[in-house]
C-alpha cells in the first residue's frame, strides 16, 4: 500500500495503529515514512514480559524497544499506550516514566487495567479468579481513567497520585506543544484527544 501511494504521488499525512512486531521492521517503517506516515500508535502495554504474558500480548519487551528505536531514528511521533495494573509499585511507575523519557514518546497514554465485558479478564474478575478485588462490576464505570480493582502494593490515594504524576511528568515539552496548538487554533484530532486525556487524568 505504501509503495502504491508513493507510485501514484499521493501527498497525505497518516497516523496508524501498528503492532510493535510490525513497527520493529525498519524497512517497512521506512517506506511508510516516505509515504507520509507521521504518527504511530503502539500498544506497548507493559515494560515487563510477565505482564505482557498476562494480557496475552504475544510480544516481548525487546520488540517494543526495537520498535521505539526505529520510530525515533525515522523521526516518527509515537502515541504509546501503557496499562497500569493494581499491583504497580513506585518502581513500576518509575520504569514506565523512564521509557517515555528515554524514547521521547510524544503522546503517552496510561490506562487502568479494565475488565471489559466479554473478555476473559471480565469473566475472571466477576468470578473472583483474579489476583485483585474488583471494585465495581458496572461496565458504565469502565472508562480506563478510573481504577477498577483494589490496589495491592500501596494505598489507593498514593496509587492515584503516582498515576497522575505519570501524565504530569511524561509529557513535558509535548504538553506545551499540545497547549500551543490548542490556543492558536492549530487543533487536530491527536491534540484534542490527548489534551482531553491529560486534563481528565491530572484533574481527576
Amino acid at each position: 500500500i505504501a509503495r502504491m501511494l508513493l507510485r501514484k504521488g499521493v501527498k497525505k499525512n497518516y497516523m496508524a495503529q501498528i503492532r510493535t512486531d510490525s513497527a520493529s521492521n525498519s524497512k517497512l517503517m521506512g517506506v511508510w515514512k516516505k509515504a507520509g506516515l507521521e504518527v504511530v500508535v503502539m500498544g506497548l502495554e507493559f515494560v515487563e514480559k510477565a505482564r505482557l504474558d498476562f494480557v496475552n500480548k504475544r510480544s516481548v519487551p525487546e520488540t517494543n524497544i526495537r520498535a521505539l528505536e526505529i520510530a525515533r531514528q525515522l523521526g516518527l511521533k509515537v502515541w504509546g499506550c501503557f496499562i497500569i495494573t493494581p499491583d504497580f509499585t513506585k518502581d513500576d511507575f518509575r520504569s514506565v516514566l523512564e521509557v517515555c523519557k528515554r524514547f521521547k514518546i510524544s503522546y503517552p497514554q496510561f490506562t487502568h487495567l479494565t475488565p471489559l465485558p466479554g473478555t476473559d479478564l471480565y469473566a475472571d474478575a466477576t468470578s473472583k479468579k483474579t489476583p485483585w478485588v474488583l471494585l465495581n462490576s458496572d461496565p458504565e464505570s469502565f472508562d480506563w481513567t478510573r481504577a477498577c480493582f483494589e490496589t495491592t502494593e500501596m494505598p489507593s490515594q498514593y496509587f492515584q497520585k503516582e498515576f497522575r504524576e505519570l501524565y504530569l511528568r511524561s509529557y513535558g515539552v509535548g504538553f506545551s506543544e499540545m497547549l500551543r496548538k490548542w490556543l492558536t487554533g492549530e487543533r487536530d484530532i491527536i491534540t484534542s484527544v490527548m489534551l482531553r486525556l491529560w486534563l481528565e487524568n491530572v484533574l481527576r
